[in-house]
């Protein structure tokens, strides 16, 4: 399962830097990771997460289209990765 995040922004500890770790955490104590969490319910650990841009904005108001491109490629990696255990994409 792929799940596509839009409207990513700068919060939190991530503002220290991306690493995968630092971003699970920030996002299962975020309104999106609690909502998707409930919603997801077991498969919530096991679903890949990527946004829908590579942009990212400075707080919550901040919007970007979907990039289609980039989108196209996310599910593509994620075509690869499957049997990856790791499922936080770059």
């Amino acid at each position: 399962m792929v799940v596509l995040l839009q409207n990513a922004y700068k919060k939190g500890i991530l503002k220290e830097g991306f690493t995968s770790e630092r971003w699970r955490a920030e996002f299962q104590n975020s309104r999106s990771g609690v909502r998707l969490n409930y919603l997801l319910g077991e498969f919530f650990e096991s679903a890949f997460y990527a946004n829908t841009t590579p942009l990212v904005g400075d707080s919550s108001v901040s919007s970007f289209p979907p990039d289609r491109d980039y989108v196209k490629a996310r599910v593509e990696l994620v075509q690869k990765m499957r049997s990856v255990e790791r499922r936080i994409l770059p």
